[in-house]
């Protein structure tokens, strides 16, 4: 029994450390060209959606759902998110193609990932780190405020059949002009 418990220790002591020097001698591919390995996916996933789930605001939105409310997620949505999530009519996106993880485009009518629009204003707000998404409502000069946030969050939830007059603002080609 005693031979079984130093042999756990030697082992719960070695295998990290095998690790740290793996890691420390940059033998681990931490290019954005490299795919990420399943038990790296499987970890980095298992650690967003748990602190999300437990972080993301609950409940009903402070913003109502309307019309207005959803034409002014798109015009956030398309000043400060189309350039890496796509526009409604897909395009190549070498950007987000040369990224890894690879940047979820919205523009194919995919319903972006968040199960509630709480959990998608909190990847807004606060950002995914190490995938290139910003905290879009990080202090002490937040780019978007709460509400804003709450916009694209409610616009994003439409997706993939948002209602007719958002969809045509959503895929009309007119510039707009940020607040």
């Amino acid at each position: 029994m005693k031979q079984f418990f130093l042999g756990a220790l030697a082992a719960a002591i070695v295998l990290p450390l095998c690790v740290y020097c793996y890691l420390w001698m940059g033998l681990f591919p931490a290019g954005a060209d490299s795919a990420p390995g399943a038990f790296e996916k499987r970890m980095a996933s298992l650690a967003l959606n748990a602190h999300v789930a437990r972080n993301a605001p609950k409940g009903p939105p402070p913003v109502q759902a309307n019309e207005e409310t959803l034409l002014a997620g798109v015009k956030v949505y398309k000043n400060h998110c189309e350039g890496c999530h796509g526009a409604a009519v897909p395009q190549p996106n070498p950007f987000a193609e040369a990224m890894n993880p690879p940047i979820p485009q919205f523009g194919g009518r995919t319903r972006p990932f968040g199960e509630t629009e709480g959990e998608l204003f909190y990847f807004i707000k606060h950002g995914i780190r190490f995938s290139g998404m910003p905290a879009y409502g990080k202090p002490p000069s937040p780019m978007l405020s709460d509400e804003d946030i709450w916009k694209v969050a409610l616009f994003l939830k439409t997706l993939p059949t948002p209602p007719a007059a958002v969809d045509a603002a959503w895929k009309s080609t007119e510039p707009t002009t940020p607040k």
